[in-house]
């Protein structure tokens, strides 16, 4: 058994049982999941395997589960709860799905399993909903219910008997670890358990290790924290919670070398450390823009996640449009070099970055050049190595951005040569799969940026006339409805519309008309291309204080 060394030395502080899964969930006790738990995350794969290997053993064992009695005698589970949820799933598509003659009352009508919510509402009743066969539409789309419907699937296309899976799955053994002792002892045990052998998520790990301190904390209590949890988690997603890990432990700690859970488990020793990491890991951080909200603007690629602290003639329209083209670049490896440039974490930080601000966003206009010629290039992201993390530790202990900017530059980027960015783009092919390409090297340029808008090709594509398919043959547009129009009446068209679309306006000072524009076309295309070298060198030099 996992930890069992652990158990024998710590008998005064829990006791473990085995249980068949019928008698467990037959105990006159229901099963709480708290409320700063993820929620159910478990994938088509995950109950699948789950499913077959109840199937195809006799007396399967699921594992442990950790326990901690709440004040009301019932259980409060701190590890098991995806196991739990998903057993549960099962025994109601027998009963719902298969109509399997049993009798399912340990179940509690589907109130056997409790989870928490911050406030009363039907959201805690979805398990019920779910063993009660009528699941209203707007839960739908919950975890649960996609996972309920993949019991059937799993049973139909493995040829499973539902009456033999049933007796199977009353049987399977399952290990209860209650402890006796207080809360925080259980979080110790759970950080103990969990880093020797047994592979958990790195979130419920740092969860843990933080509460095993926190609990301590007489003048908050550990309700506080367990909300501040509760908000963070809720507000990064499941889909992200692992990538906030990585970036803020990446920023947080100075040491490269060790992985960040064992910095985690090091570097978290007392309830200073605990509450000093916490504040700056949680969403309601009492810095003025703390990393969760820089860590949320990145993401989702929109500044409206940062606080209001911005006021006068200061705005983050520029910084917001820089994000906006990070999501169609995928430069998740920048993530930990942006969150904390977005960082600020008092009123003289504030002042820093708005006399900076300039620097800030021309520093974000050129690592989106850099990038572009790597993605068009096709890169691979390894090559950026560990030199970000570097950056970004650095920009969160000290908001000096011109001597961070400066030496990122120097040390920690291998700049494009003015030859490699002409041999790139013209060697760039935009055709209908590439336009973002095309849109980012103009925009960028322009300084006009919406990534809702799609690329007019001026000569209709054509794979056999390479001039088609050349930078300077493209157009941002807001709305393609040039079609296959000939060139006298685009340009009749580009015309009748060139006040309210800002790079046809521009198109249109090259004077192009029917006779000249296959000529006008390549020298566009020079044109951009020059230009984008002249703003890289230009940029790189600025930033550099040369």
């Amino acid at each position: 058994m996992i930890g069992k060394e652990i158990i024998q030395a710590n008998t005064q502080m829990l006791e473990a049982n085995d249980y068949s899964l019928k008698d467990y969930f037959d105990q006159d006790k229901d099963i709480i999941v708290p409320l700063y738990q993820r929620g159910y995350s478990w994938e088509d794969k995950n109950m699948e395997v789950f499913i077959k290997d109840i199937y195809n053993n006799d007396k399967y064992y699921i594992g442990n589960i950790m326990t901690l009695p709440n004040e009301d005698e019932d259980i409060e589970l701190i590890d098991g709860q995806q196991r739990m949820i998903s057993t549960f799933l099962i025994f109601c598509c027998l009963k719902n799905v298969y109509k399997v003659d049993y009798d399912f009352s340990f179940l509690n009508d589907g109130k056997k399993i409790k989870i928490g919510t911050r406030a009363p509402s039907d959201d805690c009743r979805i398990l019920e909903f779910i063993y009660e066969n009528d699941i209203p539409l707007r839960y739908t789309s919950r975890r649960e219910v996609k996972e309920y419907k993949k019991v059937v699937k799993t049973i139909e296309s493995n040829n499973i008997d539902p009456i033999l899976l049933l007796d199977k799955l009353l049987n399977v053994i399952i290990v209860e670890i209650k402890f006796i002792s207080t809360e925080t002892d259980a979080h110790n045990m759970f950080v103990n358990l969990n880093t020797k052998g047994k592979i958990l998520e790195n979130i419920d790990i740092l969860k843990s290790q933080l509460f095993k301190y926190l609990g301590t904390d007489i003048e908050h209590g550990i309700e506080y924290y367990k909300e501040g949890w509760y908000e963070t988690i809720k507000e990064i997603k499941d889909s992200n919670t692992q990538r906030y890990f990585d970036n803020f432990n990446d920023i947080y700690f100075k040491d490269k070398k060790e992985k960040n859970i064992e910095k985690v488990i090091k570097n978290i020793n007392d309830l200073e450390s605990a509450k000093k990491y916490y504040d700056n890991f949680c969403l309601n951080s009492s810095h003025s823009n703390g990393l969760c909200r820089c860590a949320l603007a990145v993401y989702n690629h929109s500044t409206s996640y940062l606080n209001d602290i911005y006021s006068g003639n200061f705005s983050l329209s520029v910084l917001d449009g820089y994000l906006k083209l990070l999501e169609e670049a995928k430069f998740k490896q920048f993530d930990v070099v942006l969150i904390p440039l977005l960082h600020i974490s008092d009123n003289r930080n504030l002042r820093k970055f708005k006399n900076n601000y300039t620097l800030i966003h021309k520093f974000f206009k050129f690592i989106l050049m850099h990038q572009e010629i790597m993605s068009i290039k096709k890169s691979s992201p390894a090559i950026y190595g560990n030199d970000f993390k570097t950056t970004g530790s650095a920009l969160f202990e000290d908001k000096d951005y011109k001597k961070n900017i400066k030496e990122f530059l120097n040390n920690r980027l291998r700049k494009h040569t003015p030859e490699d960015i002409r041999e790139t783009l013209k060697s760039l092919v935009i055709d209908h799969t590439s336009t973002k390409h095309a849109r980012h090297i103009i925009m960028l340029l322009q300084g006009n940026i919406d990534i809702q808008y799609p690329v007019e090709h001026f000569i209709l594509l054509n794979d056999n006339d390479p001039l088609s398919m050349c930078i300077g043959n493209c157009i941002p547009v807001s709305v393609d409805n040039y079609g296959s129009l000939d060139i006298k009446n685009k340009l009749i068209k580009y015309n009748q519309n060139k006040s309210t679309e800002p790079f046809i306006k521009n198109f249109l000072k090259y004077k192009i008309d029917d006779s000249n524009y296959r000529d006008i076309i390549e020298e566009r295309n020079n044109d951009l291309i020059e230009e984008y070298v002249n703003e890289y060198e230009s940029l790189y030099s600025e930033l550099k204080g040369e």
